[in-house]
């Protein structure tokens, strides 16, 4: 399924001799490159240096990270980083590894080895603002059955009694929110579990019983225009 929204990208990858990608991705020594100016977009960050061969400098707020063609170095606030490849100008486009720069300034990287894929999720911030005491997982799916994908968020307060915000939502709007008191959200997972040719979103959270830590399964499901949760069941065996 190809999705309509920009802010989410992901990428295919086989580091085999005949590697193909899409467009606009590079693969140098098994690491995926990206085009600065994608990331940057997608973590709603700003080029605001171009130099020519001399690299860019790209900002978000109070951040600078600044890349320099054939160079294997960001400067993240004038602080250097080292990259596992080097930068890459090509066809008048600066290329950089996607998962160091896209974490520096701020997206969300997830890593499918078995598929050698490549997620980048937007500028979450956006949604919520982050700090060290919220965990995050997200995950796509097309939950509404239009052909487009959606991005599912959970953040949960790691500090206290967990309580866990759940959103569904188009680009950066969020288009349904919920909160689970007491559970901690441990991961996402997309599966039609309802048989209705849409995708479901099952969201694996701890949550105490008993005095006891047990890993519950709540499953939501698109009806009636919204989200609506449909069950929640203990995990036997863990999830």
């Amino acid at each position: 399924m190809r999705s309509s929204i920009l802010a989410l990208l992901c990428l295919a990858i086989c580091c085999a001799a005949a590697a193909q990608t899409r467009p606009d991705a590079m693969e140098a020594g098994g690491v995926m490159l990206l085009p600065v100016n994608i990331l940057a977009d997608l973590a709603g960050a700003a080029v605001v240096t171009e130099r020519g061969n001399a690299g860019v400098t790209v900002r978000k707020g109070a951040l600078t990270v600044t890349l320099v063609p054939n160079r294997p170095q960001a400067l993240v606030n004038d602080r250097a980083i080292l990259l596992p490849a080097p930068v890459v100008m090509h066809n008048g486009r600066l290329y950089a590894p996607a998962g160091e720069v896209g974490r520096a300034i701020g997206l969300r990287i997830g890593w499918d080895a078995r598929a050698r894929a490549l997620a980048v999720a937007p500028a979450i911030g956006k949604i919520e603002r982050f700090t060290t005491g919220l965990k995050l997982c997200w995950i796509a799916g097309d939950f509404d059955g239009d052909h487009n994908e959606e991005l599912a968020y959970a953040v949960t307060g790691v500090y206290g009694t967990p309580t866990t915000r759940l959103w569904i939502a188009r680009g950066v709007t969020p288009a349904w929110q919920r909160f689970v008191a007491g559970a901690g959200a441990q991961r996402l997972v997309v599966r039609d579990v309802t048989g209705d040719g849409k995708d479901d979103l099952l969201v694996f959270a701890m949550v105490m019983k008993n005095n006891k830590p047990v890993l519950m399964k709540f499953t939501y499901t698109w009806r009636a225009n919204a989200m609506k949760g449909v069950s929640a069941e203990a995990v036997v065996g863990g999830a």
